[in-house]
């Protein structure tokens, strides 16, 4: 990702994109040196900080000026059984209608990551008892 601080906006990799009267083509800022991309006041976004377990974490993304700023906060301490609840939660989410379709086909893929998934939510469900 790119700073433009002329317009203060942000210009992802393999976009198209104008600045003034210019278009420039999705790919020019991987083919462009940093000295064109400086020429036209581009700056590569930097990253401070980085993700933490969502589990444990608040995980809030800040940009300001060239810098991506990664915070973290720490979640509030939960209950086994509330962590145990949340974790199925999360689990259960992952399972979506595609892989449901798949496993009834018998695509081994989607058989085995839904076989994981229930044998993860079985082993959160024994934290709650």
């Amino acid at each position: 990702m790119f700073y433009n601080s002329k317009d203060n906006t942000y210009i992802q990799l393999d976009t198209c994109f104008t600045l003034g009267d210019v278009q420039y083509p999705a790919n020019w800022l991987r083919l462009a040196s940093i000295e064109e991309r400086l020429a036209i006041g581009l700056q590569e976004v930097i990253t401070i900080g980085e993700y933490k377990d969502d589990a444990l974490y608040f995980n809030v993304e800040k940009f300001v000026g060239a810098e991506r700023k990664i915070i973290n906060t720490e979640r509030p301490n939960l209950s086994d059984k509330e962590q145990a609840i949340q974790t199925i939660d999360k689990l259960e989410s992952q399972v979506t209608s595609r892989m449901l379709r798949e496993a009834a086909l018998g695509i081994e893929k989607s058989k085995q990551l839904l076989l994981d998934i229930q044998t993860q939510i079985e082993i959160a469900r024994t934290k709650l008892n």
